[in-house]
């Protein structure tokens, strides 16, 4: 632990006992010798934000915010969410302040400046989100929020193409632990709307045209009736569960987080109506619940349920047939 940490755990250590702690039991509870936490300890008093009283004990002088520590993925997908959210707020310069601030921290650690233990795995676990950064930092710089934006686009082949979209709306799906840009991009003479996956973009400059739908109600709605990430065309669904388990409280959870969704509660099960966009995320999402749900429509998310319990029996008798 070096000097740094320890004076980030003895301040958050004075601020959660406001009775004050002495030295020897911050270094107990630290597992650091007391002459160490002695020369950090009196450093605090120097600058004035801890005193020291008649019983030896010691008190923080100044209104300290208790701090933690946050892995460096959570602080990216946290400065996504933000920038997402705060477009148009009346809170907006406030939140870009606080978003550069973030920024220049993620910076500082990733480029490796910060002189500790973890230096080396830092870079290893974050050497992925450079893109992430990379490409946030691009996007921050511009006005995609009233001008189209062109990209640079890395397809699965590996080949990169150039696209100019008109920004919706830059949203994070924690069920993929992903960031995506919903948007509008002209083919074939007509905009149509598309989801960019934000790992996929190399770089993102602002163009001179004007983009029209940013946060939208068309793309309000579209984000509504997503049902994770998807345009696809809006389907009615209705799926009748069996009243057990934890069943009910998961669909409630559910519902009470979607627009259109509709819970019909009786003493044996239980139906869900929804309007969603993307019926192979849901097909996934039923799965999790065995024989006790049953797809009542639409009938194209009924044959995505049967051809995936298919699958899984020809696994099986595949297997058997090799082990028996």
């Amino acid at each position: 632990m070096n000097v740094y940490e320890r004076i980030f755990n003895i301040v958050n250590l004075l601020k959660e006992v406001e009775t004050g702690i002495s030295i020897n039991k911050i270094s107990e509870i630290l597992g650091m010798p007391t002459e160490i936490i002695r020369e950090d300890i009196n450093k605090l008093v120097r600058k004035k934000i801890l005193s020291i009283d008649s019983n030896g004990v010691f008190h923080l002088l100044l209104d300290v915010p208790v701090t933690r520590k946050i892995k460096n993925d959570i602080l990216l997908r946290t400065i996504y969410k933000i920038r997402a959210k705060c477009q148009g707020e009346a809170y907006q310069l406030i939140l870009e302040n606080i978003i550069k601030k973030m920024i220049a921290d993620y910076t500082y650690k990733l480029e490796g400046t910060v002189e500790n233990d973890n230096t080396e795995m830092l870079l290893y676990e974050n050497k992925n989100n450079k893109r992430y950064y990379d490409v946030l930092s691009s996007i921050m710089n511009i006005d995609y929020a009233n001008k189209k934006t062109e990209i640079d686009y890395r397809t699965r082949r590996g080949e990169v193409i150039k696209r100019k979209v008109s920004v919706g709306t830059i949203i994070f799906a924690c069920e993929r632990d992903k960031m995506y840009i919903i948007a509008s991009e002209e083919y074939n003479g007509a905009d149509n709307m598309t989801v960019i996956d934000m790992e996929s973009i190399e770089s993102a400059t602002e163009s001179e045209d004007i983009n029209y739908i940013y946060q939208s109600d068309e793309v309000q709605k579209i984000i509504d009736e997503m049902f994770i990430v998807s345009v696809d065309k809006a389907e009615d669904i209705e799926v009748e569960f069996k009243d057990c388990f934890n069943i009910k409280e998961r669909l409630e959870k559910m519902a009470a987080n979607r627009k259109f969704a509709e819970l019909d509660i009786s003493e044996d099960k239980i139906v869900y109506r929804d309007t969603v966009r993307g019926l192979s995320d849901v097909a996934r999402y039923l799965r999790g619940f065995g024989r006790s749900c049953k797809v009542n429509k639409p009938e194209k998310l009924k044959q995505m349920m049967i051809e995936s319990n298919d699958k899984v029996i020809e696994m099986y008798e595949e297997y058997l047939k090799k082990n028996t």
